[in-house]
């Protein structure tokens, strides 16, 4: 996300991989870098503590909890990033179990108690079709390869 946002806004940074976002948090909250990008469910409880200061979202606009941070995208459109999860199958699942177990996942949350509870972390549960997801799956491939081969990212 940094490379990314180093690209659009034509800026240098120092890129400091982390082995998941606990040593990165670690790391800020101690002073030894100076930015980082978090999501929100784990950011939220520190930047209501007054331990993280909130600089913007890579949504497409402004997010209710925090409506005095701006979206990156403010100045750089095409700076959207949403973490999204899938519930999948092996590729010969029958289709009519597919739907049937996704029609099910669905329905468990749009339950009021689930869907508090994702709410609580900062989530906002979809419940899509097997189609729907599989064209999500390709969208995002796409838009990812686009941007690896953008940035010249190479795998170590």
């Amino acid at each position: 996300m940094i490379e990314m946002l180093a690209a659009a806004a034509n800026i240098h940074v120092v890129h400091v991989p982390y082995k998941g976002l606990g040593p990165g948090e670690a790391d800020l909250l101690a002073g030894h870098i100076d930015v980082m990008f978090d999501n929100q469910g784990s950011a939220m409880p520190y930047i209501k503590d007054g331990k993280y200061k909130a600089l913007g979202v890579a949504s497409k606009s402004r997010i209710a909890e925090l409506p005095d941070v701006p979206a990156i995208a403010d100045s750089f459109p095409d700076f959207v990033y949403a973490e999204w999860f899938a519930f999948v199958a092996p590729p010969k699942t029958n289709a009519e179990i597919a739907t049937k177990l996704s029609q099910a996942v669905a329905d468990t949350l749009r339950q009021p108690a689930v869907a508090q509870r994702f709410h609580d972390v900062s989530i906002t549960p979809v419940g899509s079709s097997p189609s729907e997801t599989a064209a999500l799956i390709k969208q995002q491939s796409e838009r990812w390869n686009k941007i690896i081969s953008q940035l010249g990212v190479k795998i170590d």
